[in-house]
């Protein structure tokens, strides 16, 4: 069986491909927990958190960013509050929805420094 995968895998590359990028589309949200939790371990970061707590967050912030308050539909991110580089924690508790413009602008500052920049 493992030699049968092998050659299907050699043979049909384009087809792989795609199925690759539809999951990819069409679970975006669970790529995207388990980016977070590599980035995570990689800091050695506490807590952990999964796509539904995305989705209550979400669902919390009434669809709107942590920030700016604007509407974030679907192409939104997920911002931790205190990063994970000044020692944040990946749980849920320290996960919020934000628009990608300010996810970017903040990078890793502190929530009192990014929020003094927003003024």
């Amino acid at each position: 069986m493992r030699e049968y995968k092998r050659r299907f895998r050699a043979a049909h590359p384009e087809k792989l491909a795609e199925e690759d990028r539809l999951y990819r589309e069409t679970h975006r949200d669970v790529k995207n927990a388990v980016n977070r939790a590599y980035k995570a371990r990689r800091r050695a970061a506490e807590g952990t958190h999964t796509a539904a707590d995305i989705a209550v967050q979400l669902t919390r912030q009434h669809g709107r960013c942590f920030w700016c308050k604007e509407k974030v539909g679907k192409d939104y991110h997920v911002d931790h509050v205190i990063p994970l580089a000044l020692g944040g924690s990946n749980g849920p508790e320290n996960l919020v929805v934000s628009c990608p413009r300010c996810n970017q602008s903040k990078g890793a500052q502190h929530p009192a420094d990014f929020a003094g920049v927003m003024l």
